[in-house]
């Protein structure tokens, strides 16, 4: 069975329990048809690149797993009927990442959830709090690159 990872940015102002919502559904809908989650991260809130749909931030989550084509189609489905799935992509990998293996974007954030095995604690990192400000804010703002909105 081919292997997909599939990024999920949710609104972070939606309602308590809407992102367990949609994990549980994207894990019922890959299992309807067949296919195996094999690992979950929470990458947690991250600033946007972009505004989408007003907002400026969103949480992010990675689901690996394997399946048909039929899969990504339902779940590319769903993305689109939900309206606090602000962004999302799927795509093929010619493997699993290796088994125990966290991306960095999750270790960053300080927690990953692996399929079938909890929440699993990690190093937490230092990460800038909305209203702070980082280290190059000045810089950007001398150069002319800091978002308006930043300042």
């Amino acid at each position: 069975m081919p292997y997909y990872e599939t990024v999920v940015v949710i609104d972070p102002l939606a309602e308590e329990g809407v992102a367990d919502k949609h994990l549980g559904k994207v894990r019922e809908l890959i299992g309807s048809k067949g296919g195996n989650v094999l690992k979950v991260e929470e990458w947690g809130k991250r600033r946007l690149a972009y505004s989408i749909k007003h907002r400026r931030e969103g949480t992010y989550y990675l689901v690996e797993f394997e399946g048909q084509g039929e899969t990504v189609a339902a779940l590319d489905q769903y993305y689109r009927i939900q309206e606090s799935i602000l962004r999302y992509l799927t795509i093929a990998r010619e493997a699993p990442s290796p088994e125990g293996s966290v991306s960095p974007v999750a270790m960053d954030q300080g927690h990953v959830e692996a399929a079938g095995a909890g929440v699993a604690e990690l190093e937490e990192h230092a990460r800038v709090e909305p209203g702070e400000e980082y280290e190059d804010q000045e810089t950007d703002r001398i150069n002319g690159t800091l978002d308006p909105m930043d300042a």
